[in-house]
């Protein structure tokens, strides 16, 4: 009787890729023989689990396995097909190729299944950069550690004594896995946009086939003291003086290159805008974002007599007005 592969690894017919992973690797941590030592149906599982996964997680594999059925455990003939043309009719590539497939983990011998059980895998780990970094680009140096299939075992977990029995691997402690330091250079391109993912091809997990994963790094903008991001345009805030706010006039503000100037037209409520264009963030397409500013009127506090005088004066003649 043909097992149902994706019965077992307790998933429905349309598990993608990312599923598969994680019901193996939790069906394989719960089932392993170093974890029920001496135990012949946590070995049965384990070997079972094993098997569903290095079908199912090969896209050829999966396709036969979905077409053929019952036919996948043998080999892909049609056996007693009064339909087919020929009996034993070999389809698909070859008995010799689903052969291979099915059991090219089996080291020799079928007692001993052994699967590319550690994946190659991506990575995705977070990235601050600095508004400076994405108006001017820049290049980092990053370190950081990710576990890699086991070299001594391949990631299965168990060695083979010369007596042809498994024990858990010295290297890994049956784990399959082991700790690697990554040191990669990364170049940040101006305008990269907040949440965009920079790959680094080949940083992933190496797998037990000794492919590796990509890193992807997802940008998050670092907190600026004078600006804040919106896409590509920078919003900040200036102060200026409540005469200049009432009377109008030039007001110098900052830029993230320098300065620049807006011209306050007189009567200015205290959080009125005013755009910079192009002062913003540079962006993929060749261009860039505005910049925003955000005016605050200043009160002016501890008058001197005279300047009291001359507020008293404006009151009472805006009162007279009215």
């Amino acid at each position: 009787m043909a097992k149902d592969y994706y019965r077992i690894l307790g998933l429905e017919k349309g598990a993608d890729e990312k599923e598969i992973k994680s019901a193996y690797r939790r069906l394989a941590r719960k089932w392993h023989p170093d974890v029920n030592p001496n135990d012949p149906e946590a070995e049965s599982k384990f070997k079972e689990i094993s098997e569903a996964y290095h079908v199912l997680s090969d896209a050829d594999r999966r396709k036969k396995y979905d077409r053929f059925g019952s036919g996948w455990e043998d080999g892909g003939f049609v056996w007693n097909n009064p339909n087919s043309q020929a009996q034993g009719q070999q389809v698909e590539g070859g008995f010799g190729d689903l052969f291979e497939q099915i059991f090219a983990g089996f080291n020799g011998r079928f007692g001993g299944f052994s699967t590319n059980s550690v994946p190659p895998e991506d990575v995705v780990r977070p990235l601050e950069v600095s508004l400076q970094e994405v108006d001017q680009g820049g290049k980092r140096t990053l370190t950081f550690q990710i576990e890699d299939a086991c070299e001594q075992c391949q990631g299965t977990g168990q060695v083979q004594l010369l007596n042809g029995r498994p024990e858990a691997c010295p290297q890994c402690r049956g784990r399959g896995l082991t700790p690697h330091v990554r040191r990669v250079t990364i170049n940040i391109p101006p305008g990269t946009a907040e949440g965009q993912k920079l790959r680094v091809p080949g940083q992933g997990v190496k797998g037990s086939n000794g492919r590796s994963g990509d890193l992807y790094l997802q940008v998050t903008t670092l907190k600026d003291p004078v600006f804040s991001r919106q896409g590509d345009d920078l919003e900040t805030e200036t102060e200026i003086p409540l005469w200049t706010a009432v009377l109008g006039g030039e007001v110098r503000v900052p830029t993230l290159t320098g300065h620049g100037t807006i011209r306050v037209p007189e009567g200015t409520q205290g959080g009125s805008r005013f755009r910079l264009k192009g002062k913003g963030l540079p962006n993929r397409q060749g261009g860039r974002g505005d910049l925003y500013v955000k005016v605050k009127i200043v009160i002016p506090r501890n008058l001197s007599p005279d300047q009291r005088r001359l507020f008293e004066q404006l009151r009472d003649a805006e009162g007279a007005a009215r």
